[in-house]
């Protein structure tokens, strides 16, 4: 029995922020190409289209089965990082503030927290004996939590 969610920035204001940087770029870009410098062209339209480009391709995944959780905050992780599920871990389904806690979503830091989150005010909590934290983004919190009862892991 698995349990996987995949994530993306599905927040309509930022396809519209991006979107607009798409456009800033085309057209700063078209200016600069009028006036044969293109070199300046390239520099304008390159970051806007990368931002336009990152929001669209970026995503978590998580993927737990009966004795690890995998996830992965692509395109900052390649390869899943993996977390062995035994006696010095607990985990528990919580629901947070990203803006007051986190300072937003994405990949934040906040004391001895690390959180990984696209969107959403829900989260896997895992917590380290030795006092660390890691929150892992989840829009499905009440079939997560029915997977770790399902499992035995307590909750």
């Amino acid at each position: 029995m698995e349990y996987y969610e995949k994530q993306n920035f599905n927040q309509i204001w930022i396809k519209i922020i991006s979107f607009i940087s798409l456009l800033t770029g085309i057209a700063t870009s078209i200016l600069f190409i009028k006036e044969s410098n293109y070199l300046i062209a390239c520099l304008t339209f390159l970051p806007c289209f990368s931002i336009f480009i990152f929001f669209f391709i970026a995503n978590l995944k998580v993927y737990i089965s009966n004795n690890v959780i995998k996830y992965k905050f692509f395109p900052f992780n390649i390869k899943y990082k993996e977390i062995i599920i035994n006696e010095n871990i607990s985990l528990d389904v919580i629901e947070y503030n990203p803006l007051s806690d986190f300072g937003g979503w994405g990949i934040r830091k906040n004391g001895n927290a690390k959180c990984y989150s696209t969107s959403g005010n829900f989260a896997l909590r895992i917590k380290y004996k030795e006092g660390n934290n890691i929150l892992l983004g989840t829009l499905k919190p009440d079939e997560l939590k029915t997977y770790l009862d399902s499992i035995h892991i307590p909750i």
